[in-house]
């Protein structure tokens, strides 16, 4: 941190500036460990630093960015939004980049934690942003690294590598020694969720070679609970148990509960394959009341689906279904594709235990699906296997066969004993019912050895051995604690009674001593107050009476100086509040004039009304200028429509539109390109040259994601493409969603093309194009909106006359949303031909 420039006041003491800036970091570092005190001196530090103009605004920017942390890690997101937000107003006069970076990271930290992973990721690039051009390597690592974490929470592996690998790179080029064991272990664990346990576990052995194993150590423990998760996944279940017995041990020297949470649930899961339910349950009850606890949103859902496999294998499948229902709700909201799969596989095994088996297919199709979008083996290796079981009952054979055989095969990829011992016991039936006894044997044999691998006496002795270990150390460290503090009152006991035995001599002999000098003070006193009471009582009267006088001379002078800085000060203030108005005019004349532009760029009401007259368009901007923006022309018998959402929003996002809608037309209409998908391409190139966008971290923030919509009217078909946009169809109380390619109109280093897709138009059918700001807008109750509910909206409206619907729309945003901000731009755009 360049102190010089962050402590520099206007004709105050440099030694109390220092002064206060070490209290204020030393306030920093309690934000870990001590929330309450932290939050304390950062308050009483607002509130000197207020008062005292001549300190440096940078100085109060610090005290609220201190305060915001410490509710961050007291889980009050809310109030640490707002103190944030303070930080940064003090840190824009003038700009300060350390500042800037430190509050954008914050405020990202706090989205992560929430759940909203779009925003955090917007502050995280934010903070990459200002850091790189502060050419502050270490803190930018933190923000990288960060930004790979969102990523991975959503699933987006590929862009979570990149992220970690860069940060690995910085940190290497700085010896961040702590730095490169954590973005060792994120890499590693990036191979982990996609099964490549060889290349998992080589990160996390380099990672644990660089740490000291006989020292505390929070990554210590969180590589152990890694391996462990390898190990269990590999069916070496007491290596698994051992390695998160010890990273339960050492997160109980740090207090961690949301870590130590997941590796309770992780423990449970070892007691739930071995077949030892009520210790399963323990543990993820234990796991669950930690993550309420602190309201980790990601540990109470993955608590609720532990739970709830253990009411389906005890039969109770009405309890299974609830505690599936609320864990897949939360981890829908949460972006948690790979933990929704998981949940949706378990609700078809619940429906498939019950005979359903037409909802059981439904839940497994749908999980299989999201499986293979993240490239997760482990979780398409236990799908297969259950649809296997599924038409094994349904009495189509064949068809389990295929299934158990693409099971076995993913299962060996990744040396899967558990889902392969599965594989084998399927195909050993499927033969069976097929009368090849002969092979149906075979297999049997293969699941034999697998299984023997896997669970033997040995292994389950070790495992319940451990278990006894870890148990017999908890309860002699609670006599330990109990022991300590018994000897810890005796001494505090033993030192009362000296206490106050000493304090009851020195009592008495202080009465003693105060009893004769009142005795003796008595005398003396009364021989002079004779003497002298008159004459003095008059010197005093005489000397009180002088000394009035001159005080109220002095207050009367004090006074009359004070009124004249009174007039001088209003005159200053009236002159400064004028001069800010002007500049309020000007800066809100400048907004509304690009707020002209811009509705003049977008189509007006009458080319809409003539080329769609049924119609109608929802343009709700975040503010004055918006991001968004929609676009309808026709060429002969071609009606092109498009809706985009441009990185950003206010004056940025307008400017990015405007250019948009500048090449989209220039495209159509000069190019004559009538293709979606080649309209998307050629879109982009303009868009990546425009913005000089290169293979660079931080130049490929900006884009548009577009939905796109080209109605032949004479063949009647309709072409579509999308980057990261959706259409919805509906027609005769049905809705369709149309979803695009899950990429951006802008610079990504994993570029491809854009993909289209043409189908026949059908007669009274409703199209709906919307950005995401619907969709993500949040309400009073911390809830989203979701696209459930928006596919719910279209579904019950589009038979209604388009300004009926346009109403309702509005409506149920307005009421939605409440008296929560607007997040972003939304933008809805139906029509029917």
């Amino acid at each position: 941190m360049a102190i010089g420039m962050l402590l520099t006041g206007k004709g105050y003491p440099q030694s109390k500036i220092n002064q206060i800036y070490q209290q204020l970091a030393a306030a920093d570092e309690l934000t870990v460990t001590d929330q309450d005190s932290a939050f304390n001196i950062a308050c009483q530090k607002i509130g000197e630093l207020k008062k005292n103009k001549s300190l440096p605004d940078t100085l109060l920017g610090y005290a609220y960015y201190i305060a915001g942390e410490a509710k961050r890690y007291g889980a009050g997101y809310e109030d640490a939004k707002l103190f944030h937000d303070s930080a940064l107003r003090c840190y824009t006069k003038p700009m300060y980049p350390l500042g800037l970076g430190r509050v954008w990271h914050g405020k990202g930290n706090v989205y992560l934690l929430m759940g909203d992973l779009d925003s955090a990721l917007f502050y995280y690039k934010k903070a990459i942003y200002v850091r790189t051009q502060a050419n502050n390597l270490l803190d930018l690592s933190k923000s990288i690294v960060n930004a790979g974490i969102a990523f991975f929470k959503k699933s987006e592996y590929d862009s979570a590598l990149f992220y970690y690998t860069e940060s690995l790179r910085i940190r290497t080029q700085i010896n961040d020694s702590v730095g490169i064991i954590t973005s060792l272990t994120n890499i590693g664990n990036i191979y982990l969720y996609q099964n490549n346990y060889t290349d998992a576990e080589a990160y996390y052995s380099k990672a644990k070679s660089m740490i000291d194993t006989t020292s505390a150590s929070r990554q210590l423990a969180s590589i152990l609970n890694n391996i462990g998760n390898i190990y269990f996944r590999q069916g070496r279940y007491p290596l698994a148990l051992e390695n998160f017995m010890q990273a339960i041990r050492w997160y109980d020297v740090f207090g961690d509960k949301a870590s130590k949470a997941r590796i309770y649930n992780n423990a449970a899961l070892i007691h739930f394959e071995t077949g030892n339910i009520g210790q399963a349950m323990e543990y993820h009850n234990r796991a669950l009341e930690l993550s309420l606890n602190i309201n980790d949103r990601f540990g109470i859902a993955d608590s609720y689906y532990y739970i709830g496999r253990i009411y389906h294998i005890n039969n109770q499948f009405d309890e299974a279904k609830k505690n599936f229902a609320y864990s897949l709700n939360q981890k829908q909201a949460l972006g948690d594709v790979s933990g929704s799969a998981d949940v949706m596989q378990n609700l078809g095994v619940v429906y498939l235990d019950g005979y359903v088996f037409d909802s059981a297919s439904y839940y497994f199709n749908k999980a299989l699906t999201l499986y293979r979008d993240v490239e997760n083996k482990f979780g398409q290796a236990t799908c297969l296997n259950n649809m296997a079981e599924l038409y094994l009952k349904n009495h189509q054979p064949q068809k389990a066969l295929n299934h158990a055989s693409q099971s076995l095969e993913i299962a060996k990829s990744y040396q899967g004993l558990s889902e392969m011992s599965v594989s084998y016991n399927l195909l050993s039936r499927v033969k069976e019912q097929l009368g090849d006894y002969r092979a149906a044997l075979q297999l049997t044999k293969e699941e034999m050895k697998i299984n023997d691998s896997i669970l033997n006496k040995e292994t389950a002795s070790t495992i319940l051995e451990l278990e006894s270990k870890y148990q017999l150390e908890r309860k002699e460290q609670a006599i330990q604690l109990q022991q300590l503090q018994l000897a810890q009152r005796d001494l505090e006991f033993k030192n009362q009674e000296i206490e106050m035995a000493w304090q009851k001599r020195i009592r008495n002999l202080s009465l003693i001593l105060v009893l004769l000098l009142s005795v003796l003070i008595f005398w003396l006193i009364r021989s002079l107050v004779y003497r002298k009471a008159l004459n003095n009582r008059l010197d005093k009267q005489r000397h009180d009476i002088l000394i009035k006088n001159e005080e109220l001379a002095q207050l009367n002078e004090e006074l009359q100086t004070q009124q004249h800085q009174i007039i001088i000060q209003n005159e200053v203030l009236v002159k400064q509040n004028l001069k800010i108005e002007e500049v309020n005019a000007t800066f809100h004349e400048s907004v509304r004039y690009a707020e002209y532009i811009q509705q003049a760029v977008l189509p007006p009401k009458q080319r809409l009304n003539a080329i769609i007259p049924d119609h109608f368009v929802l343009y709700l901007p975040k503010d004055i200028v918006g991001g968004d923006f929609y676009w309808v022309h026709q060429i002969k018998n071609k009606l092109f429509v498009a809706v985009g959402d441009c990185t950003g929003h206010g004056v940025p996002g307008g400017f990015l539109s405007m250019l948009g809608l500048a090449f989209l037309k220039e495209i159509v209409t000069m190019q004559q390109v009538y293709q979606s998908n080649i309209i998307l391409g050629k879109l982009r190139n303009q868009i990546i040259d425009s913005l000089q966008q290169t293979n660079d971290l931080l130049e490929y923030v900006d884009g548009i994601d577009m939905s796109l919509l080209i109605i032949d009217k004479e063949s009647q078909t309709l072409d579509y493409a999308g980057a990261r946009g959706k259409i919805l169809l509906a027609s005769d109380g049905n809705v369709e969603l149309l979803k695009g390619d899950r990429t951006s109109v802008g610079f990504n280093p994993r570029m491809k093309s854009f993909t289209n897709e043409v189908r026949p138009l059908i007669p009274d059918q409703v199209f709906y194009l919307f950005t995401d700001g619907f969709v993500d807008q949040y309400n009073e109750q911390d809830e989203k909106y979701g696209m459930q509910r928006f596919t719910d909206l279209c579904k019950c409206n589009h038979s209604k006359p388009m300004p009926v619907q346009k109403e309702h729309f509005f409506q149920t945003f307005t009421q939605w949303k409440g008296s929560f901000e607007q997040i972003d731009d939304a933008t809805v755009l139906a029509f029917k031909l």
